[in-house]
């Protein structure tokens, strides 16, 4: 019987020190709430981070892809322009101006 009221005074004990666990994991809660949301505000900066990042080496791709084929269209045209000219001579050829001829009349 004796162990019976040992136990009921653990019983007391334990509902008397209820609000001090509930204050205490009230703290603990609030501690592993405040590291999950400092947390998910450093996932979302990395996320933020890398996508800005992706976006920018899409565009510096895109531009590198442009300025690549801009050199290739200008060599080809630099290249083609020799062979542009020389064909292209003979249309514009005319024949030389022939000088007047003066013939000086003959009096007689």
């Amino acid at each position: 019987m004796n162990s019976d009221v040992n136990d009921l005074d653990d019983l007391g004990a334990g509902a008397e020190g209820q609000p001090a666990a509930d204050a205490g994991e009230t703290t603990a809660a609030s501690d592993d709430l405040s590291k999950a949301v400092e947390e998910r505000e450093q996932l979302r900066d990395r996320l933020l981070r890398t996508t800005a990042e992706f976006d920018n080496f899409r565009k510096r791709v895109d531009r590198d892809r442009r300025e690549m084929a801009d050199r290739a269209a200008e060599g080809l045209l630099l290249d083609l322009l020799p062979v542009v000219t020389t064909s292209s001579e003979p249309w514009r050829w005319k024949p030389p101006a022939r000088a007047p001829t003066h013939t000086a009349a003959v009096s007689s």
